[in-house]
């Protein structure tokens, strides 16, 4: 079997980034169901952490420390309802993707 080809990092430097969300989170996901398709949800966070760059894994801690989950829904622990990853995703996606009335 031929290793997974990493997405590059989604925002390595300051600005804007070269690929748009949407599509980038996509290229992430195959390369995740490809890399790691029986990995735990925190393995594959760790996944998706590595692959955002620097500026984009600051981000996301900025975004993660100002989010707040939706009612009935726990981050971790006992009686979670949300896996590391799909709550990573949930962050990312609030944060990077744009507005609905945006076109």
């Amino acid at each position: 079997m031929f290793p997974a080809i990493p997405p590059p990092p989604f925002l390595q430097c300051p600005g804007m980034p070269s690929i748009p969300w949407k599509t980038w989170r996509c290229v992430l996901q195959v390369y995740v169901d490809a890399a790691a398709p029986d990995a735990t949800p925190n393995t594959k966070k760790a996944l998706l952490l590595n692959a955002l760059g620097v500026e984009g894994m600051q981000a996301y801690y900025k975004a993660a420390d100002e989010q707040t989950l939706p009612e009935g829904v726990q981050a971790s622990g006992d009686g979670a309802t949300c896996d590391a990853y799909q709550q990573a995703l949930a962050i990312l996606n609030a944060y990077f993707a744009p507005p609905e009335d945006a076109f």
